[in-house]
């Protein structure tokens, strides 16, 4: 892990689980993955648990995931049972909370108005079968992450739980050729076993992860460093894996001593790995005692990284830190201390320029999920909420002023479409500053979007950008243009579309979001030149952005540049964050190959 992004532009810096790009950096786990990869393909309900933090997530998303032959299997987007703050909303209907969860993330292209009320079978037996090469239908794996929340989340809707579970029977019954894998924690496998007498008829297969042993910790210490040009001194690693599994333990006496322990926590050994990682020299080769930090307790050492990378973006964008502490705090902690999740609006997100969030996020304190047509963020662990709320000094205002977006983001999360609407618009007959309004006409609008009313949207959007320009609020202008720019060529008014982009790349806005819409309305126009040269700027501003780097690839393509085409359409699937992404990845790679050698 000391590794992880060794190598790549990327700089590793924080403790989050590993995500199916890190593939090559996984390391430590690699019989256990290929253990349950095999088993999830020949069993039709594999449940993987263990202890919080023993690594679950990181197993699923960069050792089984990248075993999956896409040939051979149709491999569904990791669901979720449960997203946002899990709190009251009005009942008006709107079907099973967690049905609508995992659908959307099964299928985040579906109109969220399709999905509520929908029932897992349904919708299953609606989707067209796919065929393997023999004539056979493939095998549809879907994998449920942190399916405990099953149990925790939306205490108030707990009678849906036992219809969720009938449904899942049901479906893994109806369809023979849906295999399911859920993780869950360890202490809630006795309320999935509740269920038993039932689970068994579909072959079910449980294993345990325990946290990482000393010798798996040891390989994923020195795995990712045969990428690089360093290496640890003789037998520092080793000492760093032992020192790694000590443990504070009270002597009875008043004071703690420290005793070796049988495992590491995989969280405390990512810590401790960014901590010497980022610290190192550039030319330095060979890492010894020096360069490696004094170990203390887990929760100081997390606070300690967490307190050190908000002050970083704080200084480098010239804020005080106390505030941001206190955004995130109030923003992705509930008083209760359960997490939550919250909407890229525009240009802010629940206040915060999206310039902050997404430094927050390039730094690992937060994590972006593609879900419901939009960027949602979290916090990059919840075992952040602590540490989040101990450096907060105090509750940030947002929570007040924002109260009406965020209770309208908690609301659509969980398929309340119509209570998410009346939110935003009970939040626009309240006074309140200008922004907050603009940002929920931006909300209103995005829902109308991606439901498909089209003119709805625009109409919501284009009330906002007249809100923004009266202000002269130029950040915002420029991600409303960029909306509303896509929603128009949605509706297929390529000059409505132009106009409204124009006017906004005019005023020299410096805004990714908006050069990625020109660069999409140029190139579907046929003005490929200007297209590439769009992309181009936003790469300057993005040089990670997977849909930019495929839409410059393609784009290249339309031009018959398809040896330039096929370097960036690697670069596009170096970047990809999930399985789908890689396989559309190399779809364009292939297409520009073929094109390649149709040409010698």
């Amino acid at each position: 892990m000391i590794g992880r992004e060794a190598g790549d532009e990327r700089p590793y810096v924080g403790p989050v689980p590993y995500g199916f790009h890190d593939a090559t950096k996984f390391f430590g786990r690699a019989r256990v993955a290929a253990e349950i990869h095999d088993l999830w393909e020949a069993t039709q309900l594999v449940v993987l648990y263990g202890p919080r933090g023993s690594g679950k997530t990181s197993l699923l998303r960069a050792g089984v995931l990248p075993r999956v032959d896409l040939g051979d299997a149709h491999l569904l987007p990791v669901g979720r049972v449960a997203r946002g703050a899990g709190g009251v909303t009005p009942d008006q209907g709107w079907g099973n909370v967690h049905v609508f969860s995992l659908l959307s993330h099964w299928f985040p292209d579906e109109r969220p108005a399709d999905l509520s009320g929908a029932t897992l079978t349904a919708f299953l037996h609606d989707i067209p079968a796919r065929y393997g090469s023999d004539g056979d239908p493939l095998t549809v794996l879907a994998a449920i992450d942190q399916f405990e929340e099953l149990y925790t989340a939306y205490p108030s809707r707990w009678p849906e739980r036992a219809d969720f579970m009938e449904q899942l029977l049901s479906s893994l019954s109806d369809h023979p050729q849906l295999h399911v894998l859920l993780l869950l924690r360890e202490e809630h496998l006795a309320d999935l076993l509740a269920d038993e007498a039932r689970l068994v008829q579909f072959g079910q297969r449980r294993r345990r992860l325990p946290p990482l042993q000393q010798n798996e910790a040891f390989q994923a210490i020195t795995g990712p460093l045969g990428r690089t040009q360093r290496f640890f001194a003789p037998g520092e690693a080793l000492r760093l894996a032992h020192d790694l599994a000590s443990i504070s333990l009270p002597d009875g006496m008043g004071t703690e001593v420290q005793v070796t322990g049988q495992f590491v926590d995989p969280l405390r050994l990512q810590i401790v790995c960014s901590a010497t990682w980022t610290g190192l020299a550039r030319d330095l080769h060979q890492i010894e005692v020096p360069h490696i930090p004094p170990l203390s307790r887990l929760r100081d050492e997390l606070a300690a990284w967490y307190r050190r990378m908000v002050a970083e973006v704080a200084a480098q964008l010239g804020m005080p830190v106390d505030t941001l502490f206190s955004w995130v705090a109030s923003t992705f902690v509930e008083e209760a201390r359960r997490t939550r999740t919250a909407w890229e609006g525009p240009a802010t997100t629940r206040g915060m320029p999206n310039e902050v969030v997404r430094a927050l996020r390039s730094r690992q304190v937060l994590t972006e999920e593609r879900h419901l047509g939009g960027r949602w963020y979290g916090l990059g662990s919840d075992r952040f909420a602590e540490a989040a709320l101990r450096a907060a000094p105090r509750r940030d205002q947002a929570l007040v002023r924002y109260r009406h977006l965020a209770a309208a983001e908690d609301a659509w999360v969980q398929g309340a479409l119509a209570a998410a609407r009346h939110r935003c618009r009970l939040g626009l007959q309240t006074p309140s500053e200008a922004g907050v309004h603009i940002d929920l006409l931006a909300l209103l609008g995005h829902m109308c979007f991606v439901d498909g009313a089209l003119t709805e949207a625009a109409g919501h959007l284009e009330q906002a950008l007249a809100h923004a320009h009266t202000i002269g609020d130029v950040q915002r202008i420029g991600g409303l243009s960029a909306d509303l720019g896509r929603a128009f060529r949605q509706a297929g008014d390529m000059e409505g579309t132009l106009a409204v982009l124009h006017r906004a790349i005019a005023l020299d806005i410096d805004d990714p979001r908006l050069l990625r819409e020109f660069g999409g309305s140029l190139q579907a126009t046929g003005r490929y030149e200007d297209a590439l040269r769009a992309y181009g700027r936003s790469l300057q501003m993005e040089p990670a952005s997977y849909d930019v780097r495929l839409a410059h690839a393609d784009v290249l393509i339309d031009l018959g540049r398809y040896e330039e085409a096929l370097d960036s359409s690697k670069l596009a699937a170096d970047l990809a964050d999930s399985p789908s992404s890689l396989v559309r990845a190399r779809a364009v790679a292939k297409l520009a190959g073929e094109r390649l050698s149709q040409m010698s």
